[in-house]
């Protein structure tokens, strides 16, 4: 059975995963003038997938936040208690995002991309501003 440190550690590689993808995309537009559509593409569509299954890796049993305790930067939750308290909210987020992500995974023309990342980016940064914690 999934320990909730297992579950937390499990988030975090997604949230890696999906920031990594995220950077590339952003790298691809900011560097070129012609940006290779297929390859953003497949970027924003794991995006969308991993958002449709991210908020899943918040069982109750991982709200752990702890003001002022030592953190294990790789197991221990940065997950403000706020995220369990709105979870509807925090559900509703991800799923935005993947929708967002989707749409940039079926874009057909550079500026469309662009303005979806744009927005992709807005949404990620409103849930971390809502439910992240920092030291």
């Amino acid at each position: 059975m999934a320990t909730p440190g297992d579950a937390i550690f499990s988030r975090k590689i997604v949230m890696d995963t999906i920031n990594n993808h995220m950077d590339e995309l952003e790298g691809m537009l900011a560097a070129a003038d012609k940006v290779d559509m297929a390859e953003a593409r497949e970027h924003a569509d794991v995006i969308s997938v991993m958002f449709m299954a991210f908020p899943h890796l918040f069982p109750p049993a991982t709200n752990q936040w702890k003001a002022n305790a030592e953190r294990d930067a790789g197991r221990d939750t940065y997950a403000s208690p706020e995220l369990w308290k709105n979870f509807a909210d925090f559900y509703g987020r991800a799923g935005r995002a993947s929708k967002v992500a989707y749409a940039a995974s079926r874009a057909k023309e550079q500026g469309e991309l662009r303005t979806l990342v744009s927005e992709l980016r807005t949404v990620c940064n409103s849930c971390h501003a809502a439910y992240l914690k920092t030291d």
